[in-house]
Order: C-alpha cells, then sequence, then structure tokens
C-alpha cells in the first residue's frame, strides 16, 4: 500500500513517542485493581487510581505487540476496560447518570469531564481492535454505550468551553459509528454548526492554549476519522487546518508555543513542555521532539494528555508545517475578544518572542477568560508569499499568508454570511 511519505514520518515519530509512553505507564500500572496509580501535587483529589489515564493505557497495550517477559498486553487491556466499566454512574436518579467516577476513592462525580475524557478510547478500542477484545468485553462495551450517550448529554458543556464541548462531539460521533444511529452523528453535526457560529460571531474560545488547543483538536479529530457524512468531514478537516494554522502560527521553531495563551498552566511558561502543544507539534509539524521530562511530570494524568495525540492519521497541510519549523523573520500577531473587549499582541522572531495582553475579567472556564481573534503580520520570503488585505467576520483586519486566506475563504464560505467589522486599532 502506498503511504503518503509525510504521514510515513508522522506514523514513525508516533511510533517512537508510543514506546516512551509505554515505558512510563508501565511503571504506574497496578494489576491487583488493573488500574493506573496516579500522583498530582497540585491536584490532591487526583491522587490515586484513575481511570481517564487507564483508558488510554488500555489502547497502548491493544495496540502493542505480546510482550516477550509473558505478559499478554491485550489480556491486561481487557482487564483494563473492565475496571473502567466499573466507574460508570448507573444511579437511575443520578443527574450525572452515564457518566464516570474519574478516581476510584471517589464517591460522586466530583468531575464531569470524566465522560468526554473516557469516552474516546473507549469506542476507540471497541471500533479498531475487534480481534483484541474477548465476547465478554465487547457485549459489557456495548450495553454500555446507550448510556455514555446520555452521560455526554447530561454534561451539556457551553460551545466556549471548546475542549470538552469538541471532545463531547467526538464522543458522539464515535458512539453513533459503534451504535450503527445516524442520529447521533446529527447531533453532534449540529453542535458543531453552534460551535462555528458562536465562534464566527465571537471568536476563538480558549485559543492559543498550550493545553486545549490540541485538545480541541483531538475532539475534531475524531469526528472526522469516524463521521460518515463527507460534507461533515470537510468542515472538520477545514476547521482543523484553520486551527493548527493558528497554533503554528504562535510557536517557536524549537516547539515552544509562545504568546499569550487563553488558559495555561505553570509549567507552560518555566518550560514549554508541561502539556500537550510541544508533543502535538513535534506528531504533527516536525518540531523537535521534547525530551523526556522527567521531574516535571508526575503521574498518569500527565502521560494520558499526551497519548491521545498518537492516534488519528490527520496531517496539517504543507504550509502550515512549514511555518512552525521556519520563522524566516518578524511577525507582529494581534488578537482581540469581541465580547470581553481583550485584546493581545504576540512579537515573534525566530529565537524569542515577547507578548502581552489586556483584559477585562480573568478566571474560571468560558465564557469568563478573553476570547481571541487571530490576525498576523508576515514578511515577505520564499516561504511567505506576498499577503494581501482581507476582511471576515471577526478577523481582525491584517495581511494574511496565501493558506490564511485559502483557509479562512473556505471555512467561512460555508459555515457563516459575511459581516462587517470593525478595523481593529491595533
Amino acid at each position: 500500500m502506498n503511504i503518503d511519505p509525510i504521514l510515513r514520518e508522522q506514523r514513525a515519530r508516533v511510533a517512537f513517542l508510543r514506546d516512551r509512553f509505554r515505558r512510563k505507564d508501565d511503571r504506574n500500572y497496578d494489576p491487583d485493581i488493573a488500574l493506573l496509580r496516579n500522583f498530582d501535587p497540585f491536584f490532591p483529589r487526583f491522587i490515586g487510581h484513575t481511570r481517564t489515564a487507564s483508558i488510554w493505557y488500555a489502547v497502548l497495550l491493544l495496540l502493542s505487540d505480546d510482550r516477550t517477559y509473558g505478559t499478554d498486553d491485550a489480556g491486561e487491556a481487557n482487564r483494563i476496560i473492565h475496571s473502567v466499566l466499573e466507574g460508570q454512574d448507573f444511579g437511575t436518579d443520578s443527574e450525572t447518570f452515564g457518566n464516570f467516577f474519574w478516581m476510584t476513592h471517589w464517591d460522586r462525580v466530583k468531575d464531569r469531564n470524566a465522560v468526554s475524557f473516557i469516552t474516546i478510547p473507549r469506542v476507540c478500542a471497541y471500533l479498531d481492535f475487534q480481534d483484541k477484545l474477548t465476547s465478554e468485553t465487547k457485549s459489557s462495551m456495548e450495553a454500555s454505550f446507550p448510556n455514555v450517550v446520555e452521560g455526554i448529554r447530561n454534561h451539556t458543556a457551553k460551545w466556549q468551553y471548546s475542549n470538552i464541548y469538541s471532545l463531547n462531539i467526538g464522543g458522539l460521533v464515535a458512539l453513533s459509528h459503534a451504535l450503527d444511529d445516524a442520529s447521533i452523528e446529527a447531533e453532534a453535526a449540529e453542535a458543531f454548526d453552534l460551535w462555528v457560529r458562536g465562534t464566527s460571531a465571537d471568536g476563538f474560545h480558549e485559543f492559543n492554549s498550550p493545553g486545549y488547543t490540541p485538545v480541541t483538536l483531538h475532539g475534531m479529530k475524531t469526528a472526522w476519522t469516524y463521521a460518515r457524512d463527507s460534507q461533515f468531514r470537510d468542515q472538520l478537516k477545514r476547521t482543523m487546518d484553520l486551527i493548527t494554522y493558528q497554533l503554528a502560527l504562535n510557536m517557536l521553531p524549537n516547539g515552544f508555543l509562545a504568546g499569550s495563551p487563553s488558559r495555561a498552566y505553570q509549567n507552560d511558561a518555566l518550560h514549554g513542555t508541561s502539556t500537550a502543544s510541544a508533543i502535538y507539534g513535534h506528531i504533527k509539524f516536525g518540531t523537535p521532539c521534547p525530551p523526556d521530562a522527567g521531574n516535571i511530570y508526575v503521574g498518569a494524568l500527565n502521560n494520558e494528555i499526551f497519548i491521545r495525540h498518537t492516534v488519528f492519521d490527520y496531517v496539517p497541510p504543507d504550509a502550515v508545517r512549514t511555518l512552525a519549523q521556519e520563522k524566516a523573520g518578524i511577525s507582529e500577531i494581534h488578537d482581540r475578544g469581541v465580547s470581553l473587549g481583550s485584546r493581545r499582541t504576540h512579537f515573534l522572531t525566530p529565537n524569542w518572542s515577547l507578548a502581552s495582553q489586556c483584559l477585562q475579567t480573568v478566571g474560571g472556564h468560558s465564557p469568563h477568560h478573553p476570547t481571541s481573534c487571530s490576525s498576523a503580520t508576515r514578511p515577505r520570503s520564499a516561504s511567505a508569499p506576498p499577503s494581501s488585505q482581507m476582511n471576515r467576520s471577526c478577523i481582525c483586519r491584517a495581511r494574511h499568508s496565501r493558506l490564511a486566506r485559502k483557509v479562512l475563504a473556505s471555512w467561512g464560505a460555508s459555515t457563516t454570511k459575511d459581516r462587517k467589522t470593525k478595523r481593529s486599532d491595533s
């Protein structure tokens, strides 16, 4: 079978990282209860045995060959899947029915995002590894899937909460495939249209986030992989092209995601590698592979953040990968939030960058954090063709690369009507 050389290179990077993540999870695995142990000094409630990370470890085991020392990887993966299923909320009067207990010691669903994080790897295991699952495991998963659909429906994240909203869309599309129910995919497509309309009018929420922009992309990649409606898949593809363009635009050639993020954690600023953007950039853009972080990462939950990006074969456009790897000159990027009046400026060179932001409110999930719309000025070079001015709904007036013009035009043409926008003060 002929495989695109870019995809072949991407899969080679994925294989290397899977081996690294597998070794790390091997050390955290507790075979007595078939779940991973997690330690987190920042969030003590997540210390203990975790189901969200364990289901991704099961996927790694299903992907790998049997180990030479006698452990059957697929057999252990089946055990983990059953342990995760035991943590589903089946309380008939529970408002979190169908969701999951993230940690084994929790007596209630303390974090409703559990169903969003667990659904995709569970359905991926079921759809892609039928020959490695026992009949008992498959029957148990099939019986639980309708309840998972209800769990997602009971967790109604706002569209501004981009990463969870996107995971729910991807989970519903995967479940639609597993249950052979086209109405569930139609529900997901309608939810995606709502996100598109909101984003077109107000800008990208959770923009330029080292941890959460890749999660948003993961949800969309899942939907793109399993969706059967070709128009829906095409819309997802073009949207991912746009988001990866914005990610690459703000990324230094070494894989550090620079600029002011909508959401970030402590080590994002200190190391640039504490969450997913460096791993995502290496896999999808070919930026340098970040070293094994050692003491920066602690526990299974951090490993889970990375593993999800080693599945599904979406490949960003050539110009996006080039933009991430090469910064030939100085760029000045201006972002603004429409509803909150937030503004950001990012001065980017090939070796360093300086960013600032002005915003009215800080804290919490969307819509409280600032939204943003991307615009950029790039220098003329061999990899940056002459630019021209354009206006698009909620895109500040600026000069864009050929890729940006193409992606924005194709994305907006089939999603929203053109609207006039005020010229940015930036």
